[in-house]
């Protein structure tokens, strides 16, 4: 294992960049306001709910979440490469930066939805 050592450096870089350009990413889809999350969400979401502010809403916030892991685990890959930190410390990044979104991502829509006020069946 030892002949890996100088490639360790390369593999962090590119797993820095990988995680910078998924954030980069996920940052410019809010900024022109199409949220990445929106193609999933719609695939598992009647059409009826799609223009529907709280749909959007929910997704701007399901993206936002992923955009802050992302950059979470860019940066946090980045110091810990810059400090020399242990392996288990980058590992402990990723988790974090994937797990997070991913739970959020989970419990987000189901709680946004308690939130809304009872409408009236369509055609009361």
């Amino acid at each position: 294992m030892g002949y890996l050592r100088g490639f360790i450096p390369w593999i962090v870089s590119g797993v820095v960049s990988s995680f910078g350009w998924l954030a980069a990413t996920v940052w410019g889809t809010l900024a022109i306001r199409r949220p990445f999350t929106l193609g999933i969400a719609r695939r598992r979401t009647p059409r009826e709910y799609w223009d529907m502010p709280e749909f959007i809403r929910v997704n701007n916030h399901i993206t936002t979440a992923w955009g802050a892991g992302f950059t979470f685990i860019a940066v946090g890959l980045a110091v810990c490469r810059a400090v020399d930190a242990p392996a288990w410390v980058g590992i402990a990044a990723h988790v974090a930066g994937l797990v997070g979104p991913a739970v959020f991502t989970k419990v987000h829509p189901a709680r946004a939805q308690a939130r809304l006020p009872a409408q009236a069946p369509v055609g009361s």
